[in-house]
C-alpha cells in the first residue's frame, strides 16, 4: 500500500498552475496544461484574472510568511493580535475566500 504524501500549504485543492487563457469563438477559457480548468467566460479581463489566480494566491501567502506572520489567525484587522498590520488580515481573508473557508 501507498501512501501519499502530504499536500505542502503552498498547494491548494485546486488544478496546480501556471494557467493560461484562450479565446474561442464565443468566450474565453482557461487551461492548465492540456487541462480545461474553466470554459465559458465571457470576459477577456475575467478570464486573465482566473488564470492568475494560483500565482496571486502563492505570492500572497509567501508575503504573509515572508513578513514574519502567520496565515492563520483573524481575518478582520479589527481582531488582530500583536499589532498586526490590517494587511495581513485582508490577505488571510482573500486565502480563505480562496480556500473557500470565509
Amino acid at each position: 500500500m501507498t501512501t501519499k504524501p502530504p499536500t505542502p500549504p503552498s498547494v491548494a485543492s485546486h488544478t496546480p498552475g501556471s494557467w493560461m487563457t484562450k479565446r474561442g469563438r464565443a468566450n474565453w477559457a482557461i487551461y492548465a496544461g492540456a487541462y480545461a480548468v474553466a470554459v465559458g467566460v465571457d470576459h477577456g479581463a475575467d478570464a486573465n484574472l482566473i488564470a492568475a489566480a494560483p500565482a496571486l494566491l502563492e505570492t500572497l501567502r509567501q508575503a504573509v510568511d515572508e513578513s514574519g506572520y502567520r496565515l492563520s489567525g483573524p481575518t478582520d484587522h479589527r481582531a488582530a493580535e500583536d499589532g498586526e498590520p490590517p494587511w495581513v488580515c485582508n490577505a488571510r481573508a482573500a486565502f480563505a475566500l480562496a480556500k473557500g473557508k470565509a
